[in-house]
């Protein structure tokens, strides 16, 4: 009969996971930054956060939109737009307009992004769960951090639609109908209710952290938690009042994951919780 490995050499689920995950959102990340961004000034959170079809369509206009008239007549512009020039069309019209760098924004934000923070929350989640805790115990910890996960692929699948919408309206020469303002209400709606569910998300984290039994690094564990708490406090703000709040809730975030994982990282085996 095979003797056991010791718990001590046994390595924990997360020490697999975390790099892995974070490896993927920083890919992500940089992705939609510097390849799926036509200018300095595109800022995907102003346009899901429009507060009318006009705002929507102004963002897109003024910060989305690329010149696709130097492609060939019967030639399709590159799938992610890639090389084709950012435009202002709120300035100047233009024969032939793309927005694919948006689109493959949006697309990295559903394939790579939200999966990649959603498990980094879980598994640093699961990590600060008592030990022993029944399974649907563990469930109900992380389930707020599915749910903004699902909130987000939510949000990025209404955009995709109100840029079609956009589009067919490009097409014809005038803004078609189908960008409505309730539309673009439910994509909003989407958005906030993201940003709500990572906050919640957020100070489940920090209560957990905060009340974790290990000693050992309770300086960072406790320095996480008040990071946690107080990108809980922004989020929310940001989403509905002052927009700045999103940046700095993130930021909190940032720093408390970081703490957070790599405290997790170095404790011994059988030490997270």
């Amino acid at each position: 009969m095979p003797t056991p490995e010791p718990a001590s050499n046994v390595r924990r689920p997360s020490r697999l996971w975390l790099p892995a995950l974070v490896l993927l959102g920083v890919v992500a990340e940089l992705l939609m930054v510097l390849a799926f961004r036509p200018a300095r000034t595109s800022d995907i959170v102003k346009l899901e956060l429009a507060a009318s079809a006009a705002d929507f369509a102004a963002t897109l206009q003024r910060d989305w939109t690329q010149d696709a008239t130097a492609v060939p007549p019967g030639a399709e512009p590159p799938l992610c737009g890639q090389g084709l020039p950012h435009a202002d069309v709120s300035r100047q019209a233009l024969p032939r307009q793309h927005w694919g760098q948006l689109q493959c924004n949006l697309l990295t934000d559903s394939v790579a992004l939200v999966p990649s923070y959603v498990g980094v929350l879980v598994v640093l989640t699961l990590g600060l769960v008592r030990a022993g805790a029944a399974r649907w115990q563990r469930w109900v910890w992380v389930a707020v951090a599915l749910a903004a996960g699902a909130a987000d692929l939510l949000e990025n699948g209404l955009s995709l639609w109100a840029l079609d919408a956009w589009q067919q309206g490009a097409w014809r020469g005038a803004l078609d109908p189908v960008l409505s303002d309730a539309l673009v209400a439910n994509v909003r709606g989407a958005s906030q209710a993201k940003w709500l569910l990572l906050a919640m998300a957020l100070a489940v984290l920090g209560h957990l952290a905060w009340h974790s039994q290990v000693a050992e690094r309770a300086v960072m564990r406790k320095s996480a938690a008040a990071l946690c708490v107080l990108g809980a406090l922004a989020l929310p703000l940001g989403a509905w009042l002052w927009r700045p709040g999103i940046a700095i809730g993130m930021l909190a975030m940032l720093l408390a994951v970081g703490l957070l994982a790599w405290r997790q990282w170095w404790l011994a085996p059988g030490e997270a919780a």
